[in-house]
């Protein structure tokens, strides 16, 4: 069978499974059971990328996973930056005509797949995101998303969404394409959110509830002033640019 004659999903998701181990088993059989509920071929795109010479199991898991489904697909390569570089190599793995990312460690929940899904098919929409109205994380954590997301609409307004990070996030394939991704750190859902902002795209959201993850928590200082450095770096491209044009 030739390249051309392969069937393309209707759906890839990508699953960031970094350093998820065993939990990967539980999350991906939990995601299928969701999205089999969809009258459409889909395909996972689990990413167990990892750092070399780490005792990550993720990648050994993800195959095994793989080596029983034929929806399940696997990148695992050695970890050349953060979740930024880990999701931007998800996508190019992906086949689909509609394209969703979501974290692989059971914070979001896996029926929000489907649900943002219907969204975007049923109101014609070019992306669709979740947004969280209840987080049972830390109060850190939600005093950081509180100030990031206030950060973000008064640099970049105009936007009507209420949680840049996020997940899942849903858009067709014809928006993908137009996409210009380059973040290798944790910046690229607020990335992916300014470009969603320049092309003007038809914008959907819906509502959900973020779960505390016992496993382990990323986001350190480090991310932090990240994300607070590229969001600026970034508003200030934008108005040169602008600046340029005119």
């Amino acid at each position: 069978m030739t390249d051309s004659n392969l069937k393309i999903p209707g759906y890839s998701i990508v699953v960031l499974c970094y350093q998820t181990e065993e939990y990967c088993r539980v999350y991906v059989n939990e995601l299928i059971d969701s999205v089999s509920k969809l009258n459409v071929d889909y395909e996972l795109v689990l990413v167990a990328n990892y750092w070399e010479n780490s005792n990550d199991q993720t990648r050994q898991i993800a195959y095994e996973l793989q080596n029983n489904n034929p929806h399940i697909k696997v990148v695992a390569l050695p970890k050349k930056g953060g979740m930024s570089w880990d999701m931007i190599r998800g996508f190019e793995a992906c086949t689909g005509k509609i394209i969703a990312v979501i974290d692989g460690d059971g914070q979001m929940p896996p029926y929000d797949l489907v649900r943002v899904y219907q969204k975007l098919k049923d109101e014609n929409l070019d992306f669709v995101k979740t947004y969280r109205t209840k987080r049972e994380d830390s109060r850190y954590r939600n005093f950081i998303s509180v100030a990031y997301n206030f950060i973000f609409q008064i640099l970049f307004p105009g936007l009507s969404v209420h949680d840049v990070n996020s997940k899942p996030k849903i858009f067709t394939r014809e928006v993908y394409e137009k996409l210009n991704l380059t973040s290798s750190g944790w910046f690229i859902d607020a990335e992916i959110m300014i470009q969603v902002r320049r092309l003007h795209l038809k914008t959907g959201e819906i509502p959900t509830i973020f779960k505390v993850n016992t496993r382990a928590s990323y986001v350190k200082f480090e991310a932090i002033w990240e994300f607070v450095k590229n969001l600026i770096t970034a508003r200030i491209r934008e108005f040169k640019t602008k600046k340029k044009v005119k």
